[in-house]
C-alpha cells in the first residue's frame, strides 16, 4: 500500500473513534446537546448569519431535516431565524446569548475531555499529533478555529 493510501486508511480508521468519543462526551453532558446540534451551533457561530441551506450543506442533511434541527434549537432558545438584511425573503440563522454560552461551555468540556485523553501520550507523540493536525488543516484548507 502506498504511503498516501496508508495515511488515508489511518484517517478513516481513527476519525470515527474520535467522533464516537466526542459524541459520548456530548451525551454525558447535562445540557443534552447532540453532536448535530453542537455542529450546528458551531457553524452558525463561525459563519455570519448563514442561510438554512448553508447549514444543510455543511451537515449533509436535507433542508427539511435541517429545518427540524433548527426548530429544536429555536425551542431551546439557542438559535433564531431572521430575515437577511439584503433580502427579506431569505432567512438567516443566528445564535442567541444562551446558544453562545452553551456552545462555549460545550467546546470547553469537549476540549477538556480530549485533553484528558491526550495527556496520556508522551510529549513526543503529542508533538506528532499536533503537527499532523496542522498539516491536515492546511491540506483541507481549514482555517484555525473552523469547524470541518
Amino acid at each position: 500500500m502506498k504511503q498516501a493510501d496508508q495515511c488515508a486508511q489511518e484517517v478513516l480508521d481513527v476519525v470515527p473513534s474520535v467522533m464516537h468519543f466526542i459524541r459520548a462526551q456530548m451525551r454525558g453532558r447535562r445540557a443534552d446537546l447532540s453532536v448535530a446540534q453542537f455542529r450546528s451551533l458551531l457553524y452558525i457561530a463561525r459563519n455570519d448569519h448563514p442561510a438554512l441551506r448553508d447549514l444543510s450543506g455543511h451537515l449533509g442533511l436535507t433542508a427539511p431535516s435541517t429545518s427540524k434541527l433548527v426548530d429544536v434549537l429555536e425551542k431551546r432558545s439557542l438559535a433564531a431565524r431572521g430575515p437577511s438584511g439584503g433580502d427579506r425573503r431569505r432567512l438567516t440563522l443566528a445564535l442567541t446569548a444562551a446558544g453562545r454560552r452553551l456552545l462555549r461551555e460545550s467546546m470547553e468540556s469537549a476540549r477538556e475531555q480530549l485533553a484528558g485523553r491526550m495527556k496520556r501520550l508522551p510529549s513526543k507523540d503529542l508533538q506528532v499529533v499536533l503537527a499532523s493536525m496542522v498539516v491536515l488543516r492546511r491540506s483541507f484548507g481549514i482555517a484555525p478555529g473552523a469547524d470541518g
